[in-house]
């Protein structure tokens, strides 16, 4: 199967309808597979947060989500999120996601698994910061789901020299279970380097173009998007089968074009 592409809206939006939907239309435009969003509640964030006030502005509210994943069906676009509390399962559940990402900070965290388990969802498990019992307890709540373990570095931007993909083949093998990769970095020779090892799924942070409250160093824009799918395509054509061995019978290109 290709690779899916999905594209981190992340709190890029600031809180504002028209950043988000010119971040839509430039994903489409891209043909990722999906977009993504985080569903933070700040009340739930601790006041002495350094980045508290931008995540106050940027928070999405119940009709934000309604609104927008009513953009991408109309769009053909799938849509994925992030919650940060059990408390924003609930709501999610009733928009009828057909799947949900849990970051590496909630990875280890047993209630928000729970949680997510009571719902059909496929699910995104990020693996930044978890220890091996974590990983272990994580995939043993999630059993039965289909269960995407997602390779990351959380550190932002994260290094080319600590990526790291090798660990997307040990995280496959540990569990028997498709691995991806939820990138950091900046540019995307590891986002491609992903897709050429057969990720199962990248993840990539995405900016709009043009005046935005906010651009980061490991963000994307619709250009590099539009590459990493070019690319996906481009590495499923050619990892499509085909001729192993010729049969003898055949005639051969190029085979006793020289007299000897």
């Amino acid at each position: 199967m290709p690779t899916e592409i999905i594209a981190e809206f992340s709190s890029n939006h600031g809180g504002r309808r028209e950043i988000l939907a010119r971040m839509l239309d430039e994903a489409v435009a891209a043909r990722v597979d999906r977009i993504k969003v985080q569903s933070f509640e700040i009340k739930h964030l601790r006041h002495d947060d350094p980045q508290y006030a931008w995540f106050a502005k940027s928070e999405m509210l119940n009709q934000d989500h309604v609104w927008l994943l009513k953009e991408c069906h109309r769009k053909g676009m799938k849509f994925l999120t992030t919650p940060f509390h059990a408390d924003r399962i609930p709501f999610l559940a009733d928009l009828g996601l057909d799947a949900i990402k849990v970051g590496s900070g909630e990875a280890s965290n047993p209630v928000m698994l729970e949680a997510i388990a009571q719902h059909p969802w496929k699910v995104y498990l990020s693996t930044g910061l978890v220890t091996g019992k974590e990983l272990d307890l994580a995939a043993s709540i999630l059993a039965g789901h289909n269960l995407v373990l997602m390779h990351t570095v959380s550190k932002y931007p994260t290094l080319t020299s600590e990526v790291n993909l090798g660990r997307m083949s040990w995280l496959a093998l540990r569990h028997g279970l498709p691995a991806g990769y939820s990138d950091h970095t900046a540019g995307i020779h590891a986002p491609l380097a992903a897709i050429a090892r057969g990720a199962e799924a990248v993840e990539v942070h995405s900016v709009a173009r043009g005046d935005v409250p906010r651009r980061c160093a490991w963000d994307k824009d619709l250009d590099d998007l539009t590459t990493l799918v070019m690319f996906r395509d481009a590495m499923d054509k050619m990892l499509a089968p085909g001729r192993m061995l010729w049969e003898p019978q055949e005639q051969r290109p190029f085979v006793g074009r020289w007299q000897h």
